[in-house]
């Protein structure tokens, strides 16, 4: 998955970490409600700011406007001259369906241009690190992190451990083996099934409340609190941080949505309370806008989605047997 531009993680995500700093990373949990603290206050001050700036007017303008006389007779022809206007008979044009067509081939064929691309810079990332892997002397695949200096670049980092014997590969790129993919299922279930879908509004009375719902022993919560609850229990079951993290997207049907996101040495696979299948990142059915940069609580980053000529390929393909 491709990153670009930083982003501002969700205001509600921050209130979550002031509230449960503990589920927010390794930090100190007093350092992360300091932070998370002082960016909603900034958040507040600006929002103040700009609702000031609406609300502020010329009184002396508004009581000229108001001053003026209104010429009724006119306001009541031009009234009639729009309504006649709206009902007059209008000529069906005929659309010119060769130049519809052309232009809908145009737009398949620069798509498919963007997705070619798009699979050409991953290949060329994947393999930059292969080179330096190489260069290293390295004899296995390096994990790879992300880097963060206003954008996201994929970095190859030499890996300075040994691994331990038995048990989930804890690098920050999981090696998808059949114990990984095992647990992955066994967590998404557990909570979806775990959990009654329940909006914040009904919930809390608010309209966006981050919590963990299982935690706190309620089995009720929105889209956010499956994934807090997932993200929660991969880590207690020996996943890192690093490879989990909290994304934003839009459903198919247009709703605003949270999930989460794993990274694996075979890409990134999505865990979704809609759904019970864990799919690749390309394949699942979403618009992404933004996320997590390795499971950082503090650092988001927009998503390159997929085009839409590879979205619907994606759902195609998902039809076939």
């Amino acid at each position: 998955m491709r990153l670009g531009e930083a982003a501002a993680p969700p205001s509600a995500f921050l209130a979550f970490c002031e509230r449960s700093p503990t589920a927010c990373g390794d930090a100190p949990p007093e350092v992360v409600r300091t932070v998370a603290r002082a960016e909603l206050a900034q958040r507040s001050a600006a929002e103040a700011q700009l609702a000031s700036g609406r609300r502020r007017t010329n009184p002396v303008a508004t009581a000229a406007v108001h001053a003026q006389p209104v010429n009724w007779s006119e306001a009541f022809a031009e009234a009639r001259r729009r309504r006649e206007a709206l009902t007059a008979p209008t000529v069906e044009e005929k659309p010119d369906w060769a130049a519809v067509f052309a232009a809908a081939r145009a737009a398949r064929e620069a798509a498919a241009r963007e997705a070619e691309a798009d699979v050409a810079a991953e290949a060329t990332v994947e393999a930059r690190g292969r080179l330096l892997r190489s260069a290293a002397g390295e004899t296995k695949a390096a994990p790879i992190t992300l880097a963060w200096s206003g954008k996201v670049e994929l970095k190859a980092a030499a890996e300075t451990s040994s691994k331990s014997g038995g048990g989930l590969d804890r690098s920050p790129s999981l090696a998808m083996t059949t114990a990984l993919w095992s647990t992955l299922n066994k967590v998404n279930d557990k909570v979806n099934r775990a959990i009654a879908r329940k909006t914040d509004i009904a919930n809390y009375g608010q309209i966006d409340f981050w919590t963990l719902p299982l935690a706190e022993g309620q089995a009720a919560g929105d889209c956010e609190d499956y994934v807090l609850e997932k993200k929660r229990a991969l880590i207690k079951a020996g996943l890192p941080a690093s490879a989990l993290s909290i994304a934003v997207v839009t459903t198919s049907w247009g709703e605003a949505h949270a999930v989460l996101v794993v990274e694996t040495d075979k890409g990134d696979y999505v865990l979704d309370n809609t759904t019970p299948w864990i799919l690749p990142w390309r394949k699942a059915n979403l618009t992404w806008h933004e996320r997590q940069v390795a499971g950082s609580a503090f650092r988001w980053a927009n998503v390159a989605s997929p085009r839409p000529y590879q979205i619907a390929k994606t759902s195609l393909s998902l039809s076939q047997p």
